[in-house]
């Protein structure tokens, strides 16, 4: 009952009343960098980062225990989100220009609960638990006449995503058509690891004392929950994708737009082979690393995309109209 702060407001519900101060502050950084060569080559690069660590408050701490509820997600946080870019471009001749673009972007979130570190499970009398760092917050208690005194649900959260860009096209000009032509390679990676109570908590209730505040003394909780993700899983999929576009300048005051492009979605894997699927085909269940195939399955679906698009623009009467075709490959189940 020490966790609970003195009533600083009249009456026997709802007495006690706090206004903590939330911090957030953002560091944000921007390096650029443009080298011309000579006349026909050019290459431009830029790296920016963006750092945000909040932190969200909760009651004062008792003996240097955070006394969280769960009406929020009280506790510290950071959030980096970084960008590398790099564009080179080469002219062949006036009318033929090469293009390359590389670039990376790295986002990584992080949650943690306010008592995140400390085992303080063990020293409410919880021994033997199997715990990761992350989980060592308040495993305490619900009662329905008091308000809730543990760790937030939900936290600790860890996001983590990297995507790798490559693009390359060449464009040619001739006569009345400006044709562009390239393709590109997207690389994923993602791992989000999250659990809706990893600390776990006891719930406190009327039943069987006949008062939810008398079955907390007691120690006799109506249940018990704990629901925690074992391992962090690594996403990884592949989007490559090739198109042609061409901008015909049929008279002085028409062009049309004319454009075909295709585009991949390959299955997800998992970079470590700590997941399983089921093939409906089969009706076998796919171990990841113990099966034949050589790829390790999260989804048996590859989506192929078809877009056609056309387009064209009268600048006198300034008229515009356009349309698409996309027809999409859904393979497999």
């Amino acid at each position: 009952m020490a966790l609970y702060p003195l009533p600083n407001l009249p009456g026997l519900a709802n007495n006690y009343a706090s206004t903590q101060n939330k911090t957030q502050f953002s560091h944000t950084g921007d390096i650029r960098i443009d080298q011309h060569f000579n006349e026909n080559n050019f290459l431009f690069g830029r790296y920016t980062v963006n750092d945000v660590p909040p932190s969200l408050p909760t009651f004062p701490a008792v003996d240097g225990l955070s006394r969280a509820g769960i009406t929020h997600l009280p506790g510290s946080a950071k959030e980096r989100a970084q960008n590398v870019q790099l564009n080179f471009v080469h002219i062949f001749r006036p009318n033929l220009i090469l293009e390359l673009r590389a670039g990376y972007t790295r986002v990584n979130i992080a949650s943690y609960p306010s008592n995140y570190g400390k085992n303080l499970s063990e020293q409410f009398g919880l021994k033997g638990q199997r715990r990761r760092r992350g989980e060592f917050g308040v495993v305490f208690n619900v009662a329905v006449r008091l308000c809730v005194l543990r760790d937030a649900n939900y936290l600790p959260l860890e996001y983590l995503d990297n995507t790798f860009q490559y693009n390359g096209s060449v464009t040619y000009t001739i006569g009345s058509h400006a044709i562009k032509a390239g393709a590109a390679l997207i690389r994923r990676q993602l791992t989000a690891f999250q659990s809706t109570s990893p600390a776990g908590f006891f719930s406190f209730t009327a039943n069987p004392t006949g008062d939810s505040i008398a079955s907390f003394l007691l120690g006799i909780p109506l249940s018990t929950q704990r629901d925690t993700e074992l391992t962090k899983l690594g996403y990884r999929t592949w989007e490559p994708s090739v198109y042609v576009q061409d901008d015909w300048r049929a008279r002085r005051w028409l062009t049309i737009n004319l454009g075909s492009r295709y585009d991949i979605y390959t299955p997800f894997t998992e970079a470590h082979n700590q997941i399983s699927n089921f093939d409906l085909g089969t009706g076998k269940v796919i171990v990841a690393g113990r099966t034949e195939s050589p790829i390790r399955p999260v989804s048996l679906q590859t989506t192929a995309t078809w877009r056609r698009e056309s387009a064209c623009r009268d600048s006198r009467r300034k008229l515009r109209a356009a349309w698409r075709l996309r027809p999409d490959v859904f393979p497999g189940t």
